[in-house]
């Protein structure tokens, strides 16, 4: 009995079928786990923003002061540019 379940396993295993489910199986598992990650960043990102912001304007103070740009929210298009 065990004899004739390896050799349905193994004739399964090589049904063409058998193996793309497998790798959407593995496939999946992949981008579940990457999507948690993306979506901790976002998060990490999300909370820090206030501070980066902060943080830019008050460069952006110090530019204007230096004549390097108009006015301190230019500082934002700077790193467009």
């Amino acid at each position: 009995m065990a004899a004739e379940c390896e050799a349905a396993v193994t004739k399964a295993e090589g049904c063409s079928l058998f193996v793309i489910i497998r790798k959407f199986r593995q496939l999946l598992s992949v981008a579940q786990q990457a999507g948690c990650t993306r979506e901790d960043a976002l998060f990490d990102v999300g909370l820090a923003w206030t501070q980066m912001q902060r943080i830019a304007l008050e460069l952006g103070h110090h530019l204007e002061q230096k004549c390097v740009i108009a006015q301190p929210g230019d500082v934002f298009l700077a790193v467009l540019g």
